[in-house]
């Protein structure tokens, strides 16, 4: 793993944080909405090695604890990303199949949003009412599995051009 890999990769995952940051999170969609980012980080780690994983979601999870709009204790996104990028890179690598890669990384988001809930309530964070909660589970789901076919080749082309890779999905 070379210095100008990661380079190139974190540079990328700044510019879809800031676009995430500014543009999409102020769409306001039923059900919660989706999060460009986190489709970024999932599809990175299902696509890479598992140190390129490990280091795309310690920089995605401490992006994420760097947002002012978040009311949880620093360090809680970075644990849960550095785990579920690890989990995702470990199920995903070398899977070549679109549909695959889709649904790993629904199942990385609900995983991410679930571990972020439940470590919360055990940090005393306030977590809102039960439906509320499922509806937005359910909604962030919906919405990832409609927008993430349509990046995922973009998604797919910037990975293979920054690690130099020929199979892409």
């Amino acid at each position: 793993m070379s210095t100008r890999k990661v380079a190139l990769s974190l540079a990328v995952l700044t510019i879809f944080f800031v676009i995430q940051e500014s543009a999409m999170s102020q769409f306001r969609l039923p059900g919660g909405g989706f999060s460009i980012f986190l489709i970024l980080v999932f599809v990175w780690s299902a696509i890479s090695a598992s140190e390129i994983a490990l280091v795309i979601g310690f920089a995605a999870g401490f992006m994420l604890d760097l947002v002012q709009a978040s009311d949880s204790p620093f360090g809680q996104w970075t644990l849960i990303l550095i785990l579920v990028c690890y989990l995702v890179s470990y199920v995903g690598f070398g899977d070549t199949n679109p549909l695959g890669v889709v649904f790993i990384v629904i199942a990385a988001n609900f995983a991410a949003q679930v571990l972020f809930l439940a470590s919360g309530a055990l940090l005393g964070v306030q977590i809102g009412a039960l439906g509320q909660i499922l509806i937005t589970l359910v909604g962030t789901s919906i919405w990832t599995l409609v927008f993430t076919p349509m990046v995922l080749p973009l998604f797919s082309k910037l990975h293979e051009f920054i690690f130099e890779t020929r199979a892409s999905l």
